[in-house]
């Protein structure tokens, strides 16, 4: 797993972490988009109805039918 500041190891002991094991360990400020990303809500600069554009500048594909949902959760975020 990357973010902009630090990797982190997708293994604990032999458990294998996967993302929705890990999408449940975190809170409210991280959104799933589709099968690929979790993304933190406060890093998010713009939304369109296929990109996400984060403060870093990486630009994420935003999947078909998910741009709704991740506009509620950035409001109910904020």
């Amino acid at each position: 797993l990357h973010s902009c500041t630090h990797s982190f190891p997708t293994r604990r002991s032999s458990d294998l972490m996967t993302l929705g094991n890990l999408e449940k360990e975190l809170d409210e400020r991280f959104y799933r988009m589709g099968r690929s990303f979790l993304v933190n809500l406060s890093s998010i600069r713009r939304v369109t109805k296929k990109q996400v554009f984060l403060d870093d500048h990486t630009v994420l594909p935003l999947p078909r039918g998910a741009y709704d949902g991740i506009n509620r959760a950035i409001i109910q975020m904020r």
